[in-house]
């Protein structure tokens, strides 16, 4: 995913730094992605998978609303690298582990169409982006990509996301309204 960056980087907003510069940004999310993706494994056999997919699609989201104001390397470095690096690692673990939770049978057949569907939902967003140019610049429709992006996590969370710790699979509606009956 980071090869779109890194060649619009090159050639319009980080023109003066050397492709090696730039390449730091995409290794040190791919580290943070892995990296991170093992340390949320015993919190999701924990319980807690709905904790990691919200601190997920937040630092997934902020970090890519903040890489469309950004203006120098360095923010760029925090934004991209860190911010949506750890975000990512936390989305990992779940999006990968869950699946075997709700299927008995052809569980390779469910994980091969998620990983499928994952790396569609990578790219496509951005070869649209990038493939035209628009008079805002890139920043408005980036935005626009991560309003987006970031309600289908964050209502798949709230709404039925189970762990190994959970018990039986309880219905949407039951979930959500132990969800809301537990607030008040």
């Amino acid at each position: 995913m980071f090869g779109v960056y890194q060649t619009y980087y090159e050639s319009h907003f980080l023109s003066s730094y050397s492709p090696s510069a730039i390449s730091w940004i995409g290794s040190i999310q791919a580290f943070l992605l892995m990296f991170v993706g093992a340390a949320t494994g015993p919190i999701y056999d924990a319980g807690y998978a709905r904790e990691i997919v919200y601190v997920g699609t937040f630092a997934t989201v902020f970090g890519t609303m903040m890489l469309s104001i950004c203006s120098q390397y360095w923010q760029i470095l925090l934004a991209q690298a860190i911010s949506v690096g750890l975000g990512a690692g936390c989305l990992f673990v779940p999006s990968v582990a869950i699946i075997s939770t709700y299927f008995t049978t052809k569980i390779a057949t469910a994980t091969g169409v998620a990983a499928m569907g994952s790396g569609l939902g990578t790219v496509l967003p951005f070869f649209c982006l990038f493939s035209q140019r628009h008079p805002l610049g890139a920043c408005l429709p980036g935005r626009m990509v991560m309003q987006v992006g970031s309600s289908i996590p964050s209502c798949s969370a709230s709404s039925n996301l189970k762990s190994a710790s959970d018990g039986p699979r309880a219905s949407l509606v039951s979930s959500c309204s132990r969800h809301w009956l537990s607030r008040t």
